[in-house]
Order: structure tokens, then C-alpha cells, then sequence
């Protein structure tokens, strides 16, 4: 019996390719495969690849026996064409401003510097240096691209949180209310629901509690028909200020009906959102308190320190005001030791911050609500002017 292997071996030194010419069907298709590639190439702008791809497509289907070698560099050449080429394209865009060519030069460098100048000095706690470069980067904003910019919006946003960093509530109301009747002439729903955000917070911390519900209340329904939007951090952040200004008004059953809602959603959360998760387990921990269901909301408190500890920017202020929460808990149940040890670890916690709390400026501890802000608390709309880039 004659060896698998030699009678394989036989059949194969018998096939020789070398002048062999490709038949005319194999040439009829690289023509139309690389000819309809190069025209569909030529006319979505990219003309010098798409005449080298149809040249290149009568060549290879006129080659004699060389189609192995022409198909490797073709296929080598697509994926850099193809994946390659066109992410470097986006990436460089992504660094380019998006400038009107009517535009001054001169005013978006300025507009850059004074950006980076109040978004720093925000950043490092300087309320003060921000507003002041913010005011200077919102009348130049203004004359450049109008008053009724997405741009001036943004910083008008902006403003708004700075006001009511240092308790100046009423200024930061009349701002934002500024802002969302530019965002909703615009049409920028996420930028609405995070203005109505705000505003229902600063209307809780004025005592308004009706127009605070008013406003969470729409900023969950401007929400509400977008399925990506429902899982986005915002909207967990609307259903935890609801929560909290439903239990202030003695409806815990619907505090915790909104609250069962958010905790469903945190796990699609993004890592770097570890404060807004923190928030939402204490005020479901707050709501059992206040039913004096003691055992679980320990429970949640506990839960909320160990995430407020992985908060990115503010976990020291989280941690404090956690405690000062579970201290009243543990007043309510006469447990006074572990409730001034509470207190105690948060004052200690607090003091090595520079700024005060605001107890009454908002429902809760100060978080970021969702994508629309960057890392620095700084809201970012899609404006005018180029994309802000966060660090």
C-alpha cells in the first residue's frame, strides 16, 4: 500500500502555478472587487487611495500566476486603509478645534486660556479665581458667539455650581434658570435635565420644596424616552433628589419606590462614578432611618463608606457627611458613644478640607450628575466652539 503522505506529496509536485495565468473569472472579480472599493472610495473623498485601488485592480487581474503575491499586500494595505489610517484621522480631529473661519484667531486662544484658568482654579478650590475668570471667558464668549450660545450655557452652568459653593443660592438660581432657557431653546435635552437638576437642588436648599419636585420631576420625563439616557448617571441622580425631597416630606414609601429604581441602575454605572453610588446608598439608609428600620440602614451606611472611599474626587467630604448621617442614627437609638464617635471622625475628616459645608444648598452631598460634567464638576455641551477636554 502506497504511503497517504507520497501520494499527497505526488499530487502536489504535479500542480505548478508559476506560469499559470489566473482565469478570467478570478480576474473579472479583483477588477470588480477593487474597481467598485475604488470608486466608492474616489467619491467619499478619499480620490488618491481610490485611483490607486482601481489601478491597482486592473494590474493584479492581468498578472500572470502572481496573484498570492498581490493579494498579501492588498490585504495588509486595506487594514491600514481601512482601520488604521482613518483612526489616526479621528484622533487628530479629536485635538482640532472646530473653529468658524469668521472667528478672530486670537479670541478662541483667549477663550481656551480663560477656560483652563477658571476650571483650574476650580479644581484646586479657588471659588473665588473661578467665578472671576469665569465672568471675564462668559463676555467674550458672548460677543464672539452670541448670548444664546450652548457655549455661553456651559459656562453659565458653571457659574451656577460656583454660587452655590459659596451659599450665594439665590445668584446661583437666576443663572441657572438663565441657562435652561438657552439649553431648551437649543434643544439640548441632556443639558435641560442636568439644568433642571440643579435648579430643583437650589430650590430644596431655599426651602422651595414644591418647585424642587417640579423640577426633578421633569428632568426624569425629559429623560424618560431614551433608553440610554434612563441608565445614565443623571437620571439615577434625578431619582435620588426626588427620593430625598419625598422622604423631607414624609413619603418614605415613595422615597424608596424611586430609590429601588436608582439602586437597579447602579451597576451599569461606570467605576468612576463610585460617588454618585455612595450617594444613593445613603439616602436609602436616611429613609430607613427615618422608619426606624435601624438594623438595615447600618447596613446601607456601611456600604456607602466603602464606596465613598473609591470616589475620585471627593471621597474625604462624602465620608464626612456619611458619618454625620449615621451619628443622627445612632442619637435616634440612644447609642450617644458611637454617635459622638461618628461626629468625631467626620469633624477630624473636615479638617483637612478648605471649603464648608453647605447643608442646606442642596438634597445631597455634591455630585457629579452624569456624563455632561467632567472630571473638575465643569458641565460640557456639544457648542460652538471647540470640544473642552477635560483632565
Amino acid at each position: 500500500m502506497r504511503s497517504r503522505f507520497l501520494i499527497f506529496k505526488e499530487r502536489n509536485t504535479h500542480v505548478s502555478t508559476a506560469n499559470t495565468p489566473p482565469s478570467k473569472s478570478t480576474a473579472y472579480l479583483l477588477w470588480f472587487f477593487l474597481g467598485g472599493l475604488g470608486a466608492h472610495r474616489f467619491y467619499t473623498g478619499r480620490k488618491g487611495s481610490g485611483i490607486a485601488m482601481m489601478l491597482l485592480g486592473l494590474s493584479s487581474a492581468g498578472a500572470q500566476g502572481k496573484i498570492i503575491l498581490i493579494s498579501l499586500p492588498l490585504a495588509l494595505w486595506w487594514f491600514v486603509d481601512a482601520f488604521l489610517i482613518p483612526g489616526m484621522v479621528r484622533d487628530a480631529a479629536a485635538n482640532v478645534e472646530e473653529v468658524d473661519p469668521g472667528i478672530n484667531p486670537d479670541d478662541v486662544a483667549e477663550i481656551q486660556r480663560l477656560r483652563d484658568q477658571y476650571q483650574g482654579a476650580a479644581e484646586h478650590g479657588d471659588t473665588s479665581g473661578a467665578l472671576m475668570a469665569s465672568l471675564k471667558l462668559l463676555g467674550l464668549l458672548e460677543q464672539v458667539y452670541g448670548q444664546e450660545s450652548v457655549d455661553v450655557a456651559e459656562v453659565l452652568f458653571d457659574r451656577a455650581e460656583l454660587l452655590r459653593r459659596q451659599g450665594r443660592l439665590s445668584e446661583a438660581l437666576s443663572t441657572a434658570e438663565r441657562t435652561l432657557a438657552i439649553l431648551r431653546n437649543a434643544g439640548n435635552r441632556l443639558g435641560e435635565a442636568a439644568c433642571l437638576n440643579m435648579l430643583g437642588e437650589l430650590h430644596a436648599g431655599l426651602k422651595h420644596q414644591v418647585e424642587a419636585l417640579a423640577c426633578h420631576e421633569a428632568g426624569l420625563a425629559l429623560l424618560a424616552g431614551d433608553p440610554a439616557a434612563k441608565g445614565s448617571a443623571l437620571y439615577v441622580h434625578l431619582l435620588n433628589n426626588l427620593a430625598v425631597l419625598h422622604d423631607r416630606d414624609d413619603r418614605p414609601d415613595q422615597a424608596l419606590g424611586l430609590l429601588e429604581q436608582a439602586s437597579a441602575l447602579l451597576g451599569k454605572l461606570p467605576a468612576d462614578e463610585a460617588g454618585l453610588k455612595a450617594t444613593v446608598l445613603c439616602t436609602h439608609a436616611n429613609v430607613l432611618r427615618d422608619l426606624k428600620r435601624f438594623e438595615q440602614a447600618d447596613g446601607y451606611y456601611e456600604r456607602a463608606l466603602l464606596l465613598a472611599r473609591k470616589a475620585p474626587a471627593n471621597a474625604v467630604a462624602l465620608e464626612a457627611d456619611f458619618r454625620d448621617e449615621r451619628a443622627q442614627m445612632y442619637r435616634m437609638m440612644g447609642r450617644m458613644d458611637e454617635a459622638e464617635q461618628e461626629l468625631a471622625q467626620a469633624k477630624s475628616l473636615r479638617g483637612g478640607l478648605h471649603v464648608v459645608r453647605e447643608d442646606d444648598a442642596a438634597p445631597t452631598p455634591a455630585v457629579a450628575p452624569g456624563p455632561v460634567l467632567n472630571e473638575s464638576g465643569m458641565i460640557e455641551f456639544s457648542g460652538s466652539a471647540a470640544k473642552k477636554t477635560a483632565d
